[in-house]
């Protein structure tokens, strides 16, 4: 998989190049140089993002790079060259296909694979594709994901066959366990993307797009399938209530937590509830985290050496 943009500050830093010729994206507000570029090459045809169909984009190895400008691997015109495209007075991409510090994808024909391209292979948020080269296409050829029931599923290009066959896997589990409650709809009316996530991070719902992130790497547990489904919660909250349903529920957590904390149920509750789960815990048993917490996280699954 290419140099990841990765979603969050590093989008705040960038510079657009020319009259909508380019965009460089910086790692951080003093980064020396972009750690991607993506081109659109129909400028000189004066086409702005919205209208033109060719794109190329550049992935920068930041640090690899350094490390050959300062041992003097290019030199004279060539190492000037390269100065004058980071610095984007140079931003043609089919130049630097040679240098191994430099991936360039180009011949990227129309927004809607440019637009699969950046928010799925890259990483980047549709929220932000929208910000930058204008909003997503309209229409998808539909070449650019896979029907999953009526799901939109979008997968990398450099997916392994069997990795994408245990993705395919993971999501029938989430669709048999969303159908059995009658929450079926929800995963029929969402797009998922599997791209690369900071952290450890297994999937997210993004309220900005409206679709679910996974982590492509992810194996099917407990976890990852507790987790998808909370995302999956995140989906009904946001896109199938009103702020009716939000304040009853709101009000009602609120007088839930009262009843614990005045008059003692929730807490005399709560202990048996321990009671019963310690009586069953034995020595040598593994037990899952579900949590968010992530010390705990990082070590799960536990084995139990004593109980008491």
């Amino acid at each position: 998989m290419p140099k990841v943009l990765q979603e969050s500050r590093k989008y705040n830093y960038y510079r657009r190049i020319g009259d909508d010729e380019a965009v460089y994206f910086y790692a951080g507000k003093t980064a020396k140089m972009p750690y991607a570029v993506v081109y659109n090459d129909d400028s000189d045809r004066g086409l702005y993002w919205e209208d033109a169909s060719l794109f190329s984009v550049a992935n920068i190895k930041t640090k690899t790079l350094q490390q050959s400008l300062r041992r003097g691997v290019y030199m004279g015109e060539q190492r000037q060259q390269i100065l004058d495209f980071l610095r984007g007075d140079y931003p043609d991409p089919y130049h630097w296909q040679d240098l191994p510090e430099i991936n360039v994808k180009t011949s990227l024909y129309g927004r809607a694979e440019l637009y699969k391209y950046l928010t799925v292979d890259m990483s980047m948020s549709p929220a932000t594709f929208a910000e930058h080269f204008g909003e997503a296409p309209a229409q998808m050829r539909g070449t650019e994901y896979e029907r999953f029931h009526d799901a939109k599923v979008f997968f990398p290009d450099n997916i392994r066959p069997a990795n994408k066959k245990r993705m395919l896997a993971l999501l029938a589990t989430f669709e048999q366990l969303l159908d059995t409650h009658n929450l079926g709809f929800l995963f029929d009316d969402s797009d998922i993307r599997f791209i690369k996530l900071s952290g450890n991070v297994i999937g997210l719902y993004r309220t900005a797009s409206r679709d679910i992130a996974i982590q492509p790497s992810v194996k099917k547990s407990h976890e990852v399938i507790f987790t998808i489904i909370h995302e999956y919660g995140h989906k009904f909250w946001y896109e199938y209530m009103n702020e009716t349903h939000h304040n009853h529920i709101k009000k009602m957590f609120e007088k839930i937590k009262t009843r614990e904390k005045y008059q003692g149920r929730g807490q005399a509750q709560k202990k048996d509830y321990q009671d019963s789960i310690a009586s069953n815990l034995k020595t040598g048993m593994q037990v899952t985290y579900l949590g968010r917490k992530k010390s705990f996280k990082k070590y799960s699954p536990f084995i139990i050496d004593s109980s008491s």
